[in-house]
This record gives structure tokens, sequence and C-alpha cells, in this order.
């Protein structure tokens, strides 16, 4: 409690008086103990400056309607988000300046808090079920997100909430849960405008979007206001995808529910689907090398807790001592015990997923004498050894796959070469076809020499699902001046009738060949889809895709894209291809292939895609590779190459 007094300053009269006014009577011995355990803690926490948050509320006022916006409109807000915070920068308005709580909190606040906490824990039907430690630890604390406001969010939503559990007490505590989280299920998940600065629960519930970790939080204080145990578990890298993730658990007595962030048919999904063996018949497989659980109490351990260890010798995640290991209680765990190159002197090393382009340490280990080890790491993963020196990573040893059984299989080049042929850049999920190949099953292909296409004859029809493209040579009966992409509508999910949004298939390509090449045209379309847009697929740039959107029109009519060629031309042939989601090549481009040895990224040669796949001679054997199309940002992965097939890490 020393180093939260010295945080206060003149504001320590007020935690003294929160401690005093609990002192006064035995009756209230229990809640002097909860003033204790959050003022023992308190020292690690600070609020952002909010002051000046009404600077982003043109933008915040307007996402409510994300939903419903055309891709202008979606592009409009966004380019308006970032004037904003061009000439407001968020670095300089929100983050710079920030306030520990122990120098804000008030004496009032503080037992406003506690004294409602132990009011909703009294009152909880289920609370034979929660431990008394639990409650202290995910219940009690009015700090649920660092940086946030310190609001009174506790009784905001017990407000609304007060009566919830009792409706289903006895039914099993998940009943009540899906009920709550079912009454928000108009939030979505953000994907224009990700770094709004959320730091008021006022401003979620205006906007209904935000990223995973917002959501959370709004999540943990929502279920603590009724008395139910919550906090945030979370992946500080995916193994075998890029990004992090979050998502919210509930703690009970003998055993703890992990539950997605916002609701779904599958909310209570995630243990199943993150045991590091499970295949999602949608998403794929995931590998995850560390779970943490987010905690209110401190625990110092390693690096950051020796004195020896300069700050910058230490990877920024590991700055956070607000978190416990929790990976066993997700997947089979193994100790890694391996022999690591002393590049730097310290007594403690890193190990590392390739994660956005670059290794990312998600556990630290202990070092002596050539030899390290580390704790609880999950399994199917390639890792990569590493020390941490003024904020660099330095590699100290080969990457390594740790297999299901614990064993290790270093990642080496043999001496010897072999010649590859790769056809992705990433692994290939079945959401893929899901949200391309599959959607445009049905849809034909037209040309007409009328505009309405009242003369039209069908060129081809998609019955197949296609993976990356596929060529159709056509033999129409006459020249034509139109062609349109006519989407089949019957393949698509239910849209309600309040929504103007719909998704009918996303598509990266259509071309027009006659015997001499490309055919170029005016861009022609539907009333339905935005010229823009349809242009995506209309372009000959395989890195672009369309969405098709509903922004006019009438629903039965049909929803297409199109050429105006200007005069009659004879059409040979039509290439379509699916949405790629980076997954695949893209053809004209340039690729590089890459491989690991001795700490560094080596290039090995550079091709131009111009089918469906590249060959690569020369290759080192048994060397962990990457495959990058250059002047992209796509979400190329690591991969090895065995018995002929890339094997994807």
């Amino acid at each position: 409690m020393r180093e939260t007094f010295e945080l206060a300053g003149k504001n320590r009269r007020e935690l003294e008086k929160a401690l005093k006014h609990y002192s006064r009577s035995p009756k209230d011995s229990l809640k002097l103990d909860a003033a204790i355990f959050l003022l023992e803690n308190m020292a690690e926490y600070y609020a952002y400056d909010t002051s000046d948050l009404h600077f982003y509320h043109p933008v915040l006022y307007d996402m409510d309607s994300l939903r419903h916006y055309t891709a202008s409109q979606r592009l409009t807000l966004e380019n308006k988000w970032d004037s904003l915070k061009q000439k407001y920068p968020l670095q300089k308005h929100v983050y710079e300046r920030t306030y520990p709580d122990a120098a804000r909190i008030t004496a009032r606040y503080l037992t406003g808090h506690i004294d409602l906490a132990m009011e909703i824990w009294k009152n909880n039907p289920y609370k034979d079920s929660i431990t008394c430690e639990d409650f202290w630890e995910y219940v009690l604390p009015y700090r649920k997100k660092q940086g946030a406001s310190p609001e009174d969010w506790q009784t905001f939503f017990h407000s609304r909430h007060a009566d919830h559990l009792d409706k289903y007490f006895p039914q099993p505590l998940w009943v009540a849960i899906d009920s709550l989280f079912y009454q928000y299920r108009s939030f979505r998940f953000s994907r224009s405008i990700t770094d709004y600065p959320y730091l008021k629960v006022k401003d979620m519930l205006i906007s209904n979007h935000s990223v995973c970790f917002e959501r959370c939080w709004f999540n943990t204080m929502m279920l603590s206001s009724i008395g139910i145990p919550s906090t945030i578990d979370y992946i500080p890298a995916w193994a075998n995808r890029h990004d992090n993730h979050f998502w919210n658990t509930i703690q009970l007595k003998d055993n703890f529910y992990a539950v997605g962030t916002a609701w779904s048919e599958e909310l209570w999904k995630y243990k199943k689907l993150y045991n590091n063996t499970s295949t999602d018949s949608l998403l794929g497989n995931f590998r995850i090398p560390k779970v943490y659980r987010y905690t209110y109490r401190k625990h110092d351990e390693g690096p950051i807790s020796d004195e020896r260890i300069d700050q910058e010798d230490i990877p920024a995640f590991f700055h956070n001592t607000n978190h416990i290991d929790v990976s066993r209680e997700y997947f089979t765990v193994h100790d890694v015990h391996i022999e690591v190159n002393p590049v730097h002197d310290s007594p403690y090393c890193y190990l590392c997923v390739f994660n956005d382009g670059q290794w990312k340490p998600v556990q630290w280990g202990t070092y002596e004498k050539g030899q390290a080890l580390f704790r609880d790491m999950g399994c199917g993963i390639v890792y990569l050894p590493a020390f941490y020196s003024k904020r660099k990573i330095l590699p100290a040893g080969p990457p390594f796959i740790l297999e299901q059984d614990g064993t290790i299989r270093p990642l080496k080049a043999t001496g010897n070469t072999q010649t590859i042929r790769v056809e992705r850049i990433r692994e290939y999920w079945r959401r893929d076809d899901a949200w391309g190949g599959e959607r445009l099953l049905g849809a034909t292909v037209q040309a007409a020499n009328f505009p309405d296409f009242s003369d039209a004859e069908d060129l081809i029809k998609i019955t197949e699902v296609m993976h990356i493209s596929e060529y159709f040579k056509v033999h129409p009966s006459r020249k034509y001046r139109y062609v349109r992409f006519v989407f089949k509508k019957e393949n698509n999910p239910e849209i309600p009738a309040d929504r103007i949004r719909a998704l009918y298939g996303k598509l990266t390509e259509v071309e027009f060949f006659n015997r001499s090449g490309r055919l170029a045209g005016e861009i022609i379309c539907s009333a339905d889809v935005e010229k823009d847009n349809a242009g995506k697929a209309l372009d000959g740039d395989w890195y672009t895709s369309m969405l098709t959107i509903r922004v006019a029109g009438n629903p039965t009519d049909p929803t297409w894209i199109g050429l105006d060629f200007g005069s009659p031309r004879q059409i040979a042939g039509i290439e379509v291809a699916a949405f790629n989601d980076d997954a695949f090549i893209y053809r004209g481009y340039d690729h590089k292939l890459f491989y690991w040895d001795k700490g560094f990224w080596h290039p090995l040669a550079t091709q131009k895609a111009t089918g469906k796949y590249i060959e690569f001679s020369g290759t080192p054997e048994g060397a962990l590779l990457s495959l990058k199309c250059t002047g992209q940002q796509l979400k190329e992965r690591i991969f090895t190459y065995e018995n002929g097939q890339q094997v994807w890490w």
C-alpha cells in the first residue's frame, strides 16, 4: 500500500478516509479487507485524460449507422476519421496525459463501489457456485480496463440488470448469461475505425461498434455489476495466423466458461475451439502458444521483477504484471528445454511466434550456461528462441516445431535443395469458399446488344465452387456490345426487412477475351451496386475484390456488374476469379520466396505469377519458408515444404 500512498500525493487523505470509514465498525471488517485489497494493488492503474474526447464525437455519432452504409459512405466516414486524427492526434490529445488512480479516486467513489459490490454479492442467487477468491479478483475491482475513465459503471449496469439472475435461478448460470448477452446483440465487431478511443461506457452504447477488447471490457463490467466473476482471457499472438484475440471468461468453483465477445449461436464454443487440436469447419484450426488471464491483483515474476534487468531488455508485453498464465486450462502444454546461443548476456530469454510479419515474444524463460527453460507451451507450433536487448529481438537458435507429444523438431537447411510448387500465401480455410466461391454458385454471365439485356444470351453458368479462378471458352451466336455477371440471390442468407445491406458474393475479377486479348469497356451495373465497387471486379487487378452491397433499387431485380464495349465485339473466353482473401497467389504480381537461416530471412528468388502456381528451384530442404506478394500488405504465413505440399504454421 506504500506505493499507492506515494502516488496519491494530496489525495492520500481521500484514500485514508475510505479506510477509516470501515474501521469504525466491526461489522464492516469484510469491507475494510476489500478496501485494503483494492488499495494494495491500485498503484498499477491510471486513467487517460478524456477532456478532449469531444473532438472525435462527429465520427462516434455516425458509427451506429456503419451496418447500413454503402461502400462509399463507409469510405467517407473513414476519411473523416483520418482527418480528425490528423487534426487532433490521439497520442497528443488522449494518450499523452495519464493520471494515477491513487491521485484521483475519492473516498466516496471507493466506498460506494465496495458497498454496492458487497450488496450484489450478498443477494446473488448463484453465490454458492462462486468462491470468495474469485469475488475479490473478478467482481470487486472498480477498474476493468487500464486507462478507462473511472466512471460509476457498476451502478449504471446494476440499475439495468439488478433482477436478471433472479429471473433464471436455479437454471444453469450460462442460461442467464446467454440471455444477458442477447440483449446487446446489436453490438457489431468493427472493421472500420478500429482505433477509436473507447474510454467511457456511454461511447460504446452510442457507437454500437468496437473491436474485441473493448467489447470484452464492456462485458466484464456488465457481468460484474450483477455479481458474476468475469474477466478477460487473451492470446498475445496467434501462432498460425496474425493479430491477437480476447474473450470473456466466467469463473466458478468447479469450472469456468469461455464466452465469445458478442452474442451468437456459438457463444460458448471457445473452450472446444481453442484446444490446439480441433478444426472448425469454417475457420480452420487455431494454434495458440499461450493464454493469459487479466487480474486486478499484481503478479510480479520473471524479468519484470528482477532488478538486474534493464526495462529496454524486456519486451513490452511482459511489462504487464496484472495477468496469470492459464494455458493449461485450455490445451495440453509441455515444458521446452533447449540449447540456445548466448547472443546476449541475460538470465532470461524468450520464445517467439511468427505474427504480423515479425517474431513476437509470447513467453519468457530462464537461461543459464547455454540452456533455456520455458514452461507450459502450446503444441503444434513453430517457435523461435531469442533474447531481447534495446527493444530488439536477437534470434538465439533455429526455429523449431513443438510437436503434440512434446518433442522438438528443429527447422534447418540440410544443405540439399529442391524445386517446390507454391500456389498459396497462407493456409486456405473453408471460410474463403463460404465468402467467395460458394456464394457465386448459380451466377450467370450474359451478353446482349440492348442495354436492358432484353435480348440477353447466357454464355456461362457457375456450377462448381472455384478456389481461385476458372477460364471458360465460349461460342456466342453473334457479336455483342454489352456483357454482365449476374449474381444468384437465392444462394444468400435471408436478409431482415429492416436491413439494406445484403451480401451476394465477393468477386475478385471477371475478364472477357477475344482472340487478340483482353476486352475493355465502360463499367455498367445494376442500381443496387456502386460503380466504384463494381470496378474492383472489372479492373484486371487480382488484388482488389468487389463486395455486393444493396444500396437502392427493387430487391427482386437482379444484381449485376458488366461492361459496355462501345460496339459489338466477338467474345471467345471469360475468366472468373472468386474472392481470394489473400490466400492464393495474385496473378500479375511478383512473388518473392524467403527462407530462414542463421537468424535472418534470406530472399531466394522473385517470380511473377502467370497462372495458379509458381515453381521455385534451388529451395533449401528442411528450412522454414515464407512467400510474399511484393508491394502488397498481405497475410502471408510461414510454411515448410513436405511431401510435395506447403505445410502451414
